[in-house]
């Protein structure tokens, strides 16, 4: 399988993070994240909308099986998207650490 790296699935705002303490992360999160500005951080319906592109994305590629490696959150918001469950939903499903997790897109 070829690889390809995609920067749509990196993690939310992380990049503002680039050089600085874990401390620093962990005070920025919120607990609504889906309507919260987070000074640094790309919005949830930013996020969001990129994944969306990048699901789409995968229509084009001849591959009959695609792995997609994230963190927490994008692949809560990407699951969410093909499982067609809100956002909050999706946000609160909990997603286990090195556990594949295998999904259909739909046509």
């Amino acid at each position: 399988m070829p690889l390809y790296i995609d920067s749509r699935l990196n993690e939310t705002g992380a990049y503002a993070f680039g050089g600085m303490l874990a401390s620093a992360w962990h005070q920025a999160q919120v607990a609504d994240r889906l309507s919260a500005i987070v000074p640094g951080c790309e919005r949830f319906a930013a996020m969001k909308a990129r994944l969306v592109d990048f699901l789409d994305s995968l229509h084009a590629l001849p591959l009959h099986c695609i792995g997609a490696v994230s963190h927490e959150e994008p692949i809560q918001v990407m699951v969410g998207i093909l499982d067609g469950i809100s956002d909050a939903q999706a946000k609160v499903r909990p997603i286990r650490h090195c556990v594949p997790l295998r999904r259909l897109l739909s046509p």
